[in-house]
């Protein structure tokens, strides 16, 4: 690892200190590279997790003020195909027909 690293203390209890210096002993690393893995994941997972919500806030806020973006499912389509999220970019409810609507 390059990157400069801290010290940090925490306490747990005794049963997960046992079981995170066997996983390291299964996986031949450190209590402290398992540690650091596990830290890494959790705040990974809610820094994804809180981006999401910041999204869906949005788009709720969008939705009430009228500002809904809407895709044709041919776009759509197009961009499962292509493996691809579809984006919240796209025309707004009144540049398309009804019949080609799908939420953003």
């Amino acid at each position: 690892m390059t990157a400069d690293l801290l010290k940090m203390t925490i306490t747990v209890p005794e049963w997960l200190q046992r079981r995170a210096k066997a996983v390291a002993a299964l996986r031949g690393e450190s209590v402290s590279e398992v540690v650091r893995g596990a830290l890494e994941e959790y705040v990974s997972a809610a820094l994804i997790e809180d981006a999401d919500v910041r999204a869906v806030l949005q788009i709720e806020t969008d939705i009430e003020a009228g500002n809904e973006l809407m895709h044709t499912w041919d776009k759509v389509k197009a961009e499962l195909r292509e493996g691809k999220k579809v984006r919240t970019a796209g025309k707004s409810k009144s540049e398309l027909p009804e019949e080609e609507l799908v939420p953003a």
